[in-house]
């Protein structure tokens, strides 16, 4: 059972253990954490909901992380997003949009990434990548 009031966090990554890690790590911050291992699998947690943000992986086995990000946030655009990967973004980080709060290189900053989410939820808080900046990073 969740517990009332924690956020729900959506975890996509191909890396197993890296997602069975970062899930321990933002349970104990606080967060009821689901680990997708996969772009279809991702999209059949994301269907039942609940999901008040999500850190997505960019290159998927099965599929883009970018282009998931974007069906997931067509679905509700209230999900706050951070992409991330091994490899650097291939363009300018202002060619996100505005919905997605964030792309990191990993190794992830778990703190950081806790910090954007927390901020994005925050009543009167940004929403939008603009979260990035009042952490420090862009």
């Amino acid at each position: 059972m969740d517990p009332a009031g924690a956020p729900r966090l959506l975890l996509v990554e191909d890396d197993l253990p890296l997602g069975q890690m970062l899930c321990w790590e933002f349970e104990e911050r606080g967060y009821v954490a689901a680990v997708a291992a996969s772009d279809g699998e991702a999209r059949q947690l994301a269907l039942a909901g609940g999901f008040h943000c999500a850190l997505i992986d960019l290159l998927l086995l099965d599929g883009n992380g970018y282009e998931l990000a974007c069906q997931l946030l067509a679905q509700d655009p209230g999900l706050r997003v951070i992409l991330c990967s091994g490899s650097q973004w291939p363009g300018r980080t202002t060619d996100l949009g505005a919905q997605i709060l964030a792309f990191l290189t990993k190794p992830i900053d778990i703190d950081l990434v806790d910090r954007l989410f927390r901020i994005a939820a925050t009543p009167g808080g940004p929403a939008t990548n603009d979260a990035a900046s009042r952490c420090g990073r862009d």
